[in-house]
């Protein structure tokens, strides 16, 4: 008889654990597909005792709730059954600010972060309460721990504490600090942004290390760059590369591997139809020579390789090269151009044409020109135009190697 009965205990205590596991489950998803508003009495009424879905509801008809005595009423019952939740005392400092009482505002943040410190959404409300209420000082610590917590959100916090804090220094200063993720990033979204002031200000505060990275201070130098910020570019770009010499084509030989996003070296986005690629095997000096082979099947238009070049307003310049042709076709044949870039305008200033088509050995190039005033920057470009002409696709392996640039 006992060791039946003990069985009927157990049975009856995994029904009423299954009863109320259950119940908590029905509550949790039809508090979720209640109206935000009606969704605390949802989850009342499967647990009025309090259960999983009871914060989760909470939270959402707290948020939803303009009335002040029906959010109170909701507080006090959750206060009653989980007294030390976080969302209870965001609630209550909701409260407080809607009945102007700052200081209350501030204990009652305090508190609840304190409760939870690793949520980074809770840190984010005490945040915006916080500015709404007027405690700036506090509203930027709750953003810097919510910039530490989650560092890829931390262009969101900067925004919100530009409105507040004066000077991009001082905003990275207070709301990132040295958190390095997050400093990275905030480099990457000021950039884009165009906003250079802060971004100056996020890169005056990486170490040393991080500046040297080549990839960091590449794709700053690169969008500075294309922002014909040419100074800051270059300034930029030696933390990476101090031997770096403006006036001068980076990598002219093709010695080194093409280094792609780099700001001041060649760029190669070849079109569909042709292949570029540095080849070991015929080059005019050195090692190497770059090797463009055209597979005769398409009228492309090639805009590559390119480089971006430093110069002197004013100053004249000599660009010169090597190149050999083997079975070239078309006469729409490439031909360098160079172009001085200027803030508010581009310039023509050269143009190189190939010799003729068909095969010829490495044979010299050059072209001289004056770089206007104003201009800081030129392109130095290999380009081919498409033709309507019926022998419109291009054919055969075009050779480059030995390009400089001669004041």
């Amino acid at each position: 008889m006992g060791q039946w009965l003990r069985r009927l205990v157990l049975v009856g205590v995994a029904l009423a654990m299954a009863a109320v596991a259950g119940a908590g489950y029905v509550g949790i998803q039809r508090s979720l597909s209640a109206q935000p508003e009606a969704a605390f009495d949802v989850a009342w009424r499967w647990q009025p005792l309090g259960g999983p879905a009871w914060i989760a509801a909470a939270q959402r008809s707290l948020n939803a709730l303009e009335e002040r005595d029906a959010r109170s009423g909701i507080l006090s019952e959750l206060g009653r059954h989980y007294p030390l939740a976080p969302g209870l005392w965001l609630g209550r400092a909701r409260l407080a600010h809607a009945a102007g009482d700052t200081e209350a505002v501030g204990e009652r943040l305090r508190l609840a972060v304190t409760l939870q410190p690793g949520d980074a959404d809770l840190h984010w409300d005490a945040a915006m309460l916080s500015l709404r209420s007027g405690r700036v000082d506090e509203a930027v610590g709750y953003l810097r721990d919510y910039v530490h917590l989650r560092p890829r959100h931390v262009a969101n916090a900067v925004l919100s504490a530009r409105r507040w804090v004066a000077g991009p220094g001082a905003v990275v200063d207070r709301v990132v600090g040295a958190h390095l993720p997050a400093l990275e990033r905030l480099l990457g979204q000021a950039a884009r942004w165009r906003d250079w002031p802060l971004a100056a200000a996020v890169w005056e505060r990486l170490p040393p290390g991080l500046r040297g990275d080549a990839t960091i201070a590449a794709d700053y130098a690169g969008r500075l760059l294309r922002d014909r910020r040419v100074a800051e570019a270059v300034r930029v770009w030696r933390a990476a590369e101090p031997g770096f010499a403006a006036g001068a084509v980076s990598n002219g030989g093709f010695e080194s591997p093409l280094a792609g996003r780099v700001p001041f070296d060649w760029q190669v986005r070849a079109p569909e139809g042709v292949r570029v690629e540095r080849d070991e095997g015929d080059a005019n000096s050195g090692e190497a020579a770059l090797r463009l082979a055209f597979d005769g099947e398409h009228n492309l238009r090639l805009r590559t390789p390119r480089q971006y070049v430093v110069v002197t307003p004013g100053e004249e310049y000599r660009l010169t090269g090597q190149w050999r042709s083997d079975g070239l076709t078309t006469r729409s044949l490439p031909y360098w151009r160079v172009i001085g870039e200027g803030a508010e305008r581009r310039e023509g200033l050269a143009r190189i044409e190939a010799p003729r088509y068909g095969s010829w050995d490495w044979q010299p190039f050059s072209a001289t020109f004056t770089v206007p005033e104003g201009m800081e920057l030129i392109r130095v470009e290999l380009r081919r135009d498409p033709t309507d002409n019926l022998d419109r696709f291009i054919g055969g392996d075009l050779y480059l190697d030995d390009i400089a640039l001669e004041p």
